[in-house]
């Protein structure tokens, strides 16, 4: 493993804020960054030790890869209109686009996704983010890996079929679950309760998650085929259809999964 190697950026949203700072506390240099959003880009520089804004063009830039780090539907276009020297290894950090996404066929591209929820101004523990690396260049590969290893104990290289599985899996286990909370917070609002004196319950559900199989951390009306609950729940969403119809088809899918 190589001590450091010299990146650069394209985007300047969550995830290329939250990769940058973490190369440049592993030891690598986060040398040029290239955003359409120049006080963003400034925002991420200004905790950068010497890393300077470009423009698309990296083609005279020294540095060994680049990270394409913009939304799913900006990556194809916007990789069409950056430069680099051809030994560059490029990687985009999707968890769905395939590894052969990025403008044009390059020799040296792949990908880098670490399976991680990025928010501004909360850190992030990058040693504990599991980060999956894919290139059909071996050199490109090896950069890549190097690079992984330096941030996380958690390196693995997958096929772009594993990945797409994995980011489902990692949408309903994360956006899915936190739009749940997002419901429950308003529930509580609109009752003039406060959100916090669900926390305990919240962090002890997501502790068992972790800890044993979900499966058997189940609980609830619905596990336990309380239908006079259930309807008394239903009773009371009366004034929020769309939140009614989502506790109706989650708490029969739960009666499925646990016949009596």
């Amino acid at each position: 493993m190589r001590n450091y190697y010299r990146c650069g950026i394209v985007g300047s949203g969550n995830v290329a804020a939250h990769l940058s700072t973490a190369l440049e506390a592993a030891g690598h240099h986060v040398d040029y960054i290239y955003g359409r959003t120049p006080s963003h880009v400034d925002k991420i520089i200004a905790r950068l030790y010497n890393t300077e804004s470009c423009d698309h063009d990296f083609s005279n830039k020294n540095i060994d890869v680049l990270f394409i780090c913009v939304s799913d539907g900006a990556v194809k276009e916007v990789s069409e209109r950056v430069l680099s020297s051809d030994d560059v290894t490029w990687a985009h950090c999707s968890g769905t686009l395939p590894k052969g996404i990025l403008g044009y066929t390059r020799e040296t591209q792949g990908v880098f996704y670490p399976l991680q929820s990025f928010t501004q101004g909360k850190e992030v523990d990058w040693d504990e983010v599991p980060i999956f690396v894919e290139s059909e260049n071996s050199q490109s590969l090896s950069v890549l890996k190097d690079i992984a290893k330096s941030l996380s104990s958690h390196v693995s290289v997958v096929d772009s079929e594993t990945r797409r599985k994995i980011h489902l899996s990692a949408v309903f286990a994360s956006n899915f679950s936190n739009q749940m909370l997002a419901i429950a917070s308003d529930l509580m609002k609109k009752s003039g309760l406060d959100f916090k004196l669900l926390h305990p319950l919240v962090i002890e559900t997501l502790n068992k998650a972790t800890l044993i199989d979900p499966k058997l951390a189940q609980t609830g009306p619905a596990k336990r085929h309380d239908l006079e609950t259930l309807d008394k729940h239903m009773e009371l969403l009366s004034a929020y259809p769309e939140e009614a119809e989502i506790y109706r088809i989650i708490s029969q899918y739960i009666i499925d999964k646990y016949p009596q």
